[in-house]
């Protein structure tokens, strides 16, 4: 079961996304609490996780494991056609290939589409040394933090 986001981390997310042009963003949520709530309240859209829906893409990184190939394969074909992608992390385990792609997609300058990577608190914080260096990777929204 999953929580809604406390109003505060709403506001603090609407904030903090519309006033950075940075991308990928990467955002910080307590255990269990709802991704999907993120997606919604950034896109207005209702896209559930491994679906695509009116420019809006949303994926969890967990269900690529181990090696994390094809969800680098399915980024590689969305992020030319959608406004917003969103990667849930759901672990805390982080694969070498999908590290790279990000250090190579945080060194590109584009406005298009916003990416928004997802962590919970305890995979971040207890997480493998290369989600360490995932989370390190561009500007960092926590929202378990005042």
């Amino acid at each position: 079961m999953t929580t809604p986001l406390l109003p505060r981390q709403r506001q603090k997310l609407i904030a903090e996304i519309q006033q950075l042009s940075d991308n990928p963003i990467f955002v910080i949520i307590y255990d269990t609490q709802s991704v999907n709530d993120i997606v919604n309240i950034l896109t207005g859209v209702t896209v559930d996780s491994e679906a695509k829906k009116e420019g809006v893409a949303h994926f969890r990184l967990s269900n690529y494991l181990p090696k994390g190939e094809k969800l680098v394969d399915i980024l590689k074909e969305v992020i030319p056609t959608h406004y917003w992608i969103f990667l849930h992390t759901g672990c805390s385990i982080c694969p070498e290939i999908v590290l790279e792609f990000f250090q190579y997609l945080h060194g590109q300058r584009f406005s298009k589409p916003r990416i928004v990577i997802v962590g919970e608190q305890t995979d971040v914080r207890y997480g493998d040394e290369k989600m360490k260096k995932f989370f390190e990777l561009g500007r960092l929204v926590n929202l378990v933090s005042e």
